[in-house]
């Protein structure tokens, strides 16, 4: 090809040739795909919550709980896990220990004078740990406390 500048009408003539079959330009696909990447990837710490499996005891009756609360989940050695709108997903996978636990309750009660913790005690946790979980949920201020439970479907009649 000459060394020329192009004019406009080079231009217009480029316009409508016909395009070669075969040439492919991959950058915007590489956008498309790293935008679906990173959008997956945001997205599964919402689907896949973090979770300890518990035997919660059954109730006959249960009521609708409303307001700020946090769920205490104590499992069945008496580990302890704080699930509270304040902390990070990765916080709540965390153990606690009661010195923990008490800072963070308070935390929860600063922010929520009112709010409300749900305890999920494992069937198996023994009594006087319960009880000494509970005195450290009071100790934080908290008063309105709540014991969660499955709700038991009624034998056939």
């Amino acid at each position: 090809m000459s060394e020329r500048p192009l004019r406009a009408m080079d231009y217009a003539t480029l316009a409508h040739m016909p395009r070669a079959l075969g040439i492919f330009d991959m950058a915007p696909l590489m956008d498309v795909m790293l935008m679906l990447v990173i959008f997956a990837l945001m997205v599964s710490g919402f689907v896949f919550p973090c979770g300890v499996a518990i035997d919660v005891p059954e109730v006959t009756s249960a009521e609708v709980l409303r307001g700020a609360a946090c769920t205490l989940t104590i499992t069945r050695d008496e580990r302890l896990f704080l699930k509270d709108p304040g902390r990070t997903p990765a916080e709540q996978a965390l153990p606690l220990v009661a010195d923990v636990l008490r800072s963070n309750l308070r935390e929860f009660q600063r922010s929520n004078p009112d709010g409300m913790v749900i305890i999920n005690a494992d069937v198996d946790v023994h009594h006087g740990y319960l009880l000494r979980v509970l005195e450290i949920v009071r100790d934080s201020g908290l008063r309105h406390i709540a014991f969660g439970g499955t709700l038991a479907t009624p034998p056939p009649q």
